[in-house]
């Protein structure tokens, strides 16, 4: 492990500003329009006073404008967390605040000094896959896909983290290839996106190789060391805030774009940092700190960059009787805390939102698409003729936000004049831009059945929609129906003869699909399959008496399994939680967590999500006890340790409605129905707060009946117009 302490005695240096042009570029990293980055959302204070003092040694200087070069950390922070580290004191989490150009992490161990700041091997992970959560302990994630230099979209060329992996070009990765020592050569190699190292006749200028690491078996760029030997670094120093060099240095094949224009640009990797030379910039600023705070946070959290500023638009959107409501969750930000979008002629009963910014609402008066980035006027879906007295039964979206699969209930009255569910019918929208003017909405019918349908979902690639049929050979029997979009190919696969407790997932990074199914009593065995929807074959992955239930996390690598264990006082109730890779499903990484009733009568455990970045599973439960105490437990428990970093509990005595959820990168929300016992007045509550417990924020607490606190859901709005 290379976790060091950033040398805390670097000075500031006093150079001179070297004129207008400079002062621009000040102002634009200042602005967070750094060259080669992306908008930062300015509005983030320093969480540490560890992290301030290490920020005010190096950029204090820069950002007040008395020193002309690149930033080492940002012009500030942008976001702060507590993020899973086994070997931490604090249940195995750590406090760490993310600048553009890297994080800063605070693991206070015992024998440590409690304000060492670490600087972590952030290019390392990046490249790897593997995302480090302990001293000795990684999860495996694809190689990042971001680029390593210039804008964050529309940069499509530009050589990205996974390309020093495709062609193993950096120190740690298998079978990686040295380099020898060419101390003193012109550097001509040129790196694309795929990995491919070719030889250029004519290098954009001349620059050679300064100094061979034999730690590593990589060279520097002479323009890099150089910049080494400056002020706040200099030859002790800056091994300590760079790191060893992973790479060589290496020409962009394709001109990287930059600010919107395409330019020439050298990229290298260092162990916590990327340095790019760019010779057509303004002196002080042709070598820079890459930003790779930016990318891998973006990396970590999943955070779309197509939405609008890092570290992510998170607003909270809840429905108020006719009108959707949208919130910052940002604890600064009070001038746009509640935008109303707009409102529909009929109470809203469920909202289905895309990663794009888009929402479907159903009402009692129709179905209506929203824009989530401006507010303004609806747009009512068609309904086919078909469904009669319609509802939404569950809605889909395609990962690029362009298609929507809805599942409509017709309501119809029977013989004794009840309101029941007699069909269901499948209708998928192409819908264009909403934010545009022109926006476009189709939709075609797929199929009706003869009974309403469950666990609609479309697959990350957008190819197929998997949900369960009810069988017409026998109730008990589980169907799952794989709908290929394109060409409407539809496959009914039969999975067991018991319907109880079935889930369906999709595997992120593969495109397949898992099936859980319960164990009902002694003649039935739980199972968890993997299925290809391409050809229909499925592998059984799990197979056990006692098996509830699984999950796979976001990156589709890891798996959670839920088991009942029987106990002397209360037989079945106990549950253990056992995280396993899905490619060796049988094999714990680590110990079980276990959950106990604690005493009371009646006790249920569920998967209530994974976190954005795969390392922890919440899991809630509820219990009810004697004299009408109730209580929920809403625990986050850790992928690297098995054990819970954070543990809540809450009596419900008296409330209706009550729900913790993770929302946004590393949030939880927190909704609640209180009635008044005496009075018979609903108080309605809805709070957001950071993992690490800072910011907060109350943004919803009314005393009457109007917020519906179990549709409310923390999304990435992007901003207006992107």
């Amino acid at each position: 492990m290379f976790l060091i302490k950033t040398s805390s005695s670097i000075t500031n240096s006093n150079q001179h500003l070297q004129g207008a042009l400079v002062g621009l570029l000040l102002f634009m990293q200042l602005s967070g329009l750094a060259l080669g980055g992306v908008t930062v959302v300015r509005a983030e204070n320093f969480v540490e006073t560890a992290f301030e003092q290490q920020w005010r040694t190096t950029d204090e200087a820069v950002a007040a404008g008395k020193v002309a070069r690149t930033f080492f950390w940002g012009p500030q922070p942008f976001a702060h967390t507590s993020e899973v580290y086994a070997e931490s004191p604090n249940n195995g989490q750590r406090r760490v605040q993310y600048f553009d150009k890297a994080r800063m992490e605070l693991s206070k161990r015992p024998t440590q000094d409690p304000n060492a700041v670490t600087n972590g091997l952030l290019t390392v992970e990046l490249v790897s896959g593997q995302m480090q959560v302990g001293d000795n302990t990684f999860l495996q994630h694809l190689p990042a896909n971001n680029p390593v230099a210039g804008d964050p979209v529309n940069n499509d060329l530009s050589p990205t983290y996974a390309s020093f992996n495709y062609g193993k070009l950096a120190f740690g990765l298998p079978e990686a290839i040295p380099s020898t020592d060419r101390t003193g050569q012109a550097i001509v190699e040129a790196l694309n996106q795929a990995g491919v190292v070719s030889s250029l006749e004519q290098p954009p200028v001349s620059v050679n190789y300064s100094r061979f690491f034999s730690e590593t078996k990589h060279n520097v760029a002479e323009v890099f060391y150089k910049f080494f030997q400056t002020e706040p670094l200099g030859e002790t120093r800056w091994l300590d805030v760079m790191g060893y060099p992973i790479s060589e240095p290496f020409w962009a094949k394709d001109k990287v774009v930059l600010a919107g224009q395409p330019r020439e640009v050298m990229i290298q990797l260092f162990q916590r940092r990327v340095l790019t030379y760019t010779p057509s910039n303004p002196a002080g600023f042709q070598v820079e700190m890459g930003n790779i705070g930016q990318h891998y946070y973006a990396w970590r959290y999943q955070i779309d960059l197509r939405g609008g500023p890092m570290p992510g638009n998170f607003r909270l959107i809840v429905p108020q009787n006719l009108s959707l409501l949208s919130s910052s969750i940002r604890k600064v930000e009070t001038a746009s805390r509640n935008v109303r979008l707009g409102e529909v002629p009929g109470k809203i009963y469920g909202i289905w939102s895309s990663t794009q910014g888009t929402t479907l609402i159903g009402a009692e008066s129709g179905v209506y698409l929203a824009s989530l980035a401006t507010p303004g006027a609806f747009k009512k879906l068609a309904i086919d003729a078909i469904v009669k007295n319609g509802q939404v039964q569950d809605a889909s979206w395609s990962a690029d936000g362009r298609q929507l699969a809805v599942l409509f209930a017709s309501r119809l009255p029977d013989q004794y004049n009840t309101i029941v569910y007699n069909k269901s019918v499948v209708q998928i929208y192409q819908i264009d831009n909403l934010v545009s003017s022109n926006t476009f909405v189709a939709y075609d019918n797929l199929t009706v059945y003869d009974a309403p349908l469950a666990q609609f979902k479309f697959s990350p690639d957008g190819k197929y929609l998997a949900f369960f049929e009810p069988s017409s050979t026998g109730i008990y029997s589980v169907r799952i129906d794989l709908l290929e979009i394109s060409s409407r190919n539809q496959r009914q696969l039969k999975i067991g003869d018991y319907l109880n407790g079935t889930q369906l997932e999709w595997v992120a990074e593969t495109g397949q699909l898992i099936a859980s199914m319960e164990s009902m009593g002694t003649d039935t065995v739980g199972k968890v399959l993997l299925i290809n929807p391409a050809s229909g074959a499925s592998t059984t992955l799990l197979e056990n008496p006692a098996l509830l239930r699984a999950s796979v996390s976001p990156d589709g690598n890891y798996l959670a399994a839920m088991f009942k264990v029987a106990s002397v006082d209360n037989p079945g109730v106990m549950k253990t939680i056992s995280f396993r890779k899905l490619s060796n499903p049988t094999v714990e990484i680590v110990p079980s967590y276990q959950q106990g009733t604690g005493g009371r009568s009646y006790f249920q455990a569920t998967f209530a999500g994974w976190s954005r970045d795969g390392s922890y599973l919440a899991i809630r439960t509820t219990a009810s006890g004697t004299a009408g105490i109730h209580h929920e437990d809403f625990n986050l428990v850790s992928l690297a340790t098995g054990k819970p970093i954070q543990q809540t509990r809450i009596n419900t005595y008296f409330i209706n409605t009550i729900a913790l959820n993770l929302a946004g990168p590393h949030q939880v929300l927190r909704a609640s129905s209180e009635p008044n016992p005496v009075t018979l007045v609903t108080t309605q509550t809805l709070t957001v707060r950071n993992l690490d417990g800072s910011d907060e924020v109350t943004l919803f607490s009314s005393l009457l009946y109007t917020y519906q606190v179990n549709l409310a859901q923390v999304i990435q709005v992007p901003l207006t117009g992107s």
